[in-house]
């Protein structure tokens, strides 16, 4: 069923924002700037800065644990760090078996206090040219990793279903979605393309390589809401794989990521063209 969404900008003029989080534990919105190396905290219809990271750290994925700290993906300087919520680094993961990460991009936090991340790839070699360089991790509460998979076109968002039985995995230099059936030791035992999205792209000629699913979330129905990165806008996707709806954004092209409060039954979108923070509410 077509349904009409009504898009409320909080914040406009971020450095590349990313990774919205909705912290039940806070009740508040967490977000980073992938160039403004900052982590930042929306609460009481304000937009304030928690902590900044060092200089070209490039923050790009966010979550929060149990005890509050903060697990973040930093893309430029290739770590995935947790942070206590003053910015101390508590535990800094850099490599697999010896192999420099070439871009950790994302992730998302399981219950039991682990995170599964995409380590994307470089810039030129991976992103601009679709090099399947990508790998998909499970990361473990003191840092030991498990390899989920390889080979993958820029891997990008990454979500679990409500029962954290599946995977999810935007491959976004394929321009589709990824299905894991998770095994009780993080690896899998199936994978599926649950969705390939459309070609439409909003951005010239000459930038058309960047189209693909961004980052994506899963509301409390198990749909996932997908930020489709230089299409300009969200899709809304059905755990069975099929295109339910469409919302192109009113300003932007390039939607980074979405973060549901399902309380409220609301989502946070990440837009990097204007550096936009929207809210929408999209009901029960």
């Amino acid at each position: 069923m077509s349904i009409i969404l009504s898009f409320e900008i909080l914040a406009e003029g971020l450095r590349f924002p990313e990774a919205p989080f909705w912290s039940q534990r806070d009740g508040c919105l967490y977000l980073v700037e992938w160039t403004g190396d900052r982590l930042l905290v929306f609460r009481e219809g304000r937009l304030e800065t928690l902590f900044q990271t060092e200089p070209g750290d490039g923050p790009s994925g966010l979550c929060q644990d149990a005890q509050g700290n903060f697990w973040t993906t930093l893309f430029s300087s290739r770590k995935l760090v947790c942070f206590n919520p003053f910015g101390e680094r508590l535990l800094v993961v850099q490599d697999y078996q010896g192999a420099p990460f070439r871009g950790p991009c994302d992730l998302v936090g399981e219950s039991g206090a682990g995170v599964f991340f995409t380590d994307s790839g470089d810039f030129e070699d991976d992103w601009k040219t679709g090099r399947p360089a990508g790998v998909v991790y499970y990361c473990s509460p003191v840092g030991e990793l498990v390899e989920i998979d390889r080979g993958l076109c820029f891997p990008n968002g990454i979500a679990l279903s409500p029962d954290e039985k599946l995977l999810y995995v935007n491959e976004h230099r394929q321009n589709r979605t990824l299905e894991y059936t998770l095994d009780v030791d993080r690896s899998y035992n199936q994978k599926r393309v649950l969705l390939n999205y459309d070609q439409r792209c909003l951005l010239e000629p000459e930038s058309a390589f960047e189209l693909g699913p961004d980052g994506l979330c899963v509301d409390s129905a198990g749909n996932l809401w997908v930020a489709h990165y230089a299409g300009g806008k969200l899709v809304q996707v059905s755990p069975l794989g099929e295109a339910l709806n469409t919302f192109f954004l009113p300003h932007g092209r390039r939607p980074t990521n979405v973060a549901y409060h399902a309380q409220e039954h609301t989502l946070y979108i990440t837009e990097a063209e204007f550096g936009l923070l929207y809210r929408v509410k999209i009901g029960k």
